[in-house]
Parts: structure tokens; C-alpha cells; sequence
């Protein structure tokens, strides 16, 4: 296999976890809760933004890094199973 290919496959694979953690954490960012006193901690897997009416706002900083490294690793386990999908023979499953 060519190395530029393994390159742009595991480029595709990280994208697609960026997509799909960003879309699942914009859903959980938009979610409509409503409480005048409430305290919202916002993030999927780990929480990395918090905000209430009492007590302000912020990021949690080890919060996203923790997301960071799911996103890559699940992005790298992607680009894995492609790749080992690749290699095999059309006739085998």
C-alpha cells in the first residue's frame, strides 16, 4: 500500500470522529433546558463547559483535552479497521 493513501485514510477517519462528536455535541449543547437558578454542564464524553445563572461561566480545560484524546483515538481505531478491511480479498468477509 502506498503511504500517501494510509495517510488520507486516517485523515478521513479523524474528520469523520471530529463530525460525529461535534454533531453529537451540538445536540447536547442546544438540548432546551430551562431553570432560573440551574447550573448546565455541556460535553459528550467528557464536560468541557459549564454555565448558571448564579455562578457564571467557563471551561473546564481537562474536560476538552479528554475529548480531544477520544476524538483521536476513535478517529485512529477508524482509520485501523479501514485499513484492515482494505487488505483483504473480495472473496472473504
Amino acid at each position: 500500500m502506498k503511504p500517501h493513501r494510509s495517510i488520507l485514510r486516517f485523515s478521513m477517519a479523524l474528520f469523520a470522529s471530529c463530525l460525529l462528536f461535534g454533531f453529537i455535541n451540538y445536540v447536547d449543547f442546544t438540548r432546551s433546558e430551562f431553570f432560573l437558578d440551574g447550573n448546565y454542564r455541556h460535553g459528550f464524553p467528557f464536560t468541557f463547559y459549564w454555565h448558571g445563572s448564579w455562578v457564571g461561566h467557563g471551561f473546564i480545560w481537562l474536560g476538552m483535552l479528554g475529548d480531544l484524546v477520544v476524538i483521536g483515538t476513535v478517529g485512529a481505531a477508524i482509520g485501523w479497521y479501514w485499513k484492515k478491511i482494505s487488505k483483504r480479498p473480495s472473496g472473504q468477509m
